[in-house]
């Protein structure tokens, strides 16, 4: 029975919750503290963050001052490498910056954020041997589509254990996700309600009517059927707390099957990892 405390098995051996917590927030950031208090107390271990997101200090301080911390082996941190790193070759700084200000020993997932086609290889290669050394337990990436991870593949051995991407049912990326399902690499999906702007289609609202469910739950829901690892994101206990009563409901078939056929190509954040203004 599936429940806030499963875990997938990645390709690299390591076990990843089933369900995540987003921390990306505009400014001021230390408001990550008191949300990630909120979402361990709920049930939340994977915390998902970013050197750009700039709040990794934050959420350092944040578990730190937990009153009754979840053994470290029992959360799953994970963090990125921005672009601008990786331009410099400074995949391997940007980790070492990232643990010091989370006040960890070591991440449990490693990603390149966004492709940067010409030096998405080096980047992997560094990322290897920091795997290799434990200070990444897994390595992965995020917003790659099948070309980068095609490159990726004809360059090394080894598989991507995740890639994060924008997923929801109104930006179904089949193609990109059947490729990822048929490699073992995770799909983990990250804006899962599209930033709340499309909670209000009738079609959601009226399946979330039937379950006695919000339409966000129904959505985060649908990600979970599909075997994705949904990473929602929110500093309000309330909608923290409802993100995650998503285990005492199941969607029927038909009801998984009218949402695959929703996809419109809306995106939150961008469809193309190669656009300049892409983030």
């Amino acid at each position: 029975m599936l429940d806030i405390t499963s875990r997938k098995v990645l390709n690299s051996g390591g076990k990843m919750p089933v369900l995540g917590f987003g921390t990306y927030s505009e400014p001021p950031r230390d408001r990550v503290v008191k949300a990630l208090h909120f979402a361990v107390d709920a049930g939340y271990r994977l915390v998902d963050t970013a050197t750009i997101y700039q709040n990794e200090r934050f959420i350092g301080r944040a578990l730190s001052e937990l009153h009754a911390p979840p053994p470290r082996d029992d959360l799953f941190i994970t963090t990125k490498v921005w672009k601008d790193a990786l331009r410099v070759g400074a995949v391997r700084e940007s980790l070492e910056e990232s643990l010091q200000n989370l006040g960890l020993d070591y991440v449990d997932l490693l990603l390149i954020h966004r492709p940067l086609t010409e030096f998405n290889l080096d980047a992997w290669h560094v990322m290897e041997d920091l795997q290799r050394e434990g200070l990444a337990r897994a390595i992965g990436v995020s917003n790659f589509l099948v070309k980068h991870l095609e490159a990726l593949r004809e360059a090394s051995t080894t598989v991507p254990a995740v890639n994060q991407i924008e997923l929801h049912p109104f930006f179904y990326r089949k193609e990109l996700v059947d490729y990822c399902n048929a490699r073992s690499i995770v799909v983990e999906s990250y804006s899962p309600i599209a930033l709340g702007k499309r909670l209000g289609d009738p079609r959601l609202m009226s399946i979330a009517g039937n379950r006695e469910k919000t339409p966000s739950q129904v959505l985060i829901r649908w990600n979970l059927q599909h075997g994705w690892v949904p990473i929602p994101r929110s500093l309000s206990e309330p909608h923290i707390r409802e993100n995650a009563a998503v285990f005492d409901f199941e969607l029927s078939r038909a009801e998984m099957d009218e949402m695959d056929g929703w996809n419109e190509d809306f995106n939150v954040i961008g469809a193309d990892p190669d656009e300049p203004d892409f983030r």
